[in-house]
């Protein structure tokens, strides 16, 4: 039985990147359990400390990949699924990049603090309070809001959709 490694994952998904808009995050959902992935190769459990906007998952699990990106899985067991998707900048070796790159973090918190200015000056307050307090509001918005639309694939719709770079690749003779 052909078994599917993180390697192989990782590569599917900067396929499926290729093929989705600019904004949307190419997001593969496995059965939890299935038999064609190698999930030892996936290796041990760890959020780093970062944990992923909520989507309803239980638990984070971030592993770094051989370029800049980071693979994240979410285990969601109201489904009995797990979703992968690449993090543009790995929440392990770089969270502050992450948080930049994978959320609305800076454009919420620059939208906070001018709206705060604004509203602080029209108050007569001070005018940096009111950008502190509203970059603050902003960013702690913009944290939990990502960067990207999931686009949703199911394993064999990924497998399919990249199927001329899968060379000798059938989902129909995997058991």
């Amino acid at each position: 039985m052909l078994m599917l490694s993180k390697a192989f994952l990782i590569d599917q998904l900067r396929r499926l990147e290729q093929l989705v808009g600019p904004n949307d995050l190419p997001v593969v959902r496995v059965a939890w359990g299935d038999e064609r992935v190698d999930w030892r190769s996936l290796g041990c459990c760890t959020d780093c400390g970062v944990p992923g906007i909520d989507i309803g998952q239980n638990v984070d699990c971030r592993s770094a990949a051989d370029g800049p990106e980071g693979l994240h899985a979410q285990w969601l067991p109201q489904l009995d699924v797990v979703e992968f998707h690449l993090d543009r900048v790995d929440a392990c070796r770089d969270p502050a990049g992450h948080a930049a790159a994978d959320t609305r973090v800076i454009e919420y918190l620059v939208g906070g603090a001018l709206l705060g200015t604004g509203l602080f000056a029209a108050l007569g307050g001070k005018i940096l309070a009111g950008a502190v307090l509203g970059g603050l509001a902003g960013s702690a918005v913009g944290i939990s809001t990502p960067a990207r639309r999931r686009h949703i694939f199911t394993l064999d719709e990924a497998l399919a959709v990249t199927a001329p770079a899968n060379v000798g690749w059938n989902p129909a003779t995997v058991s």
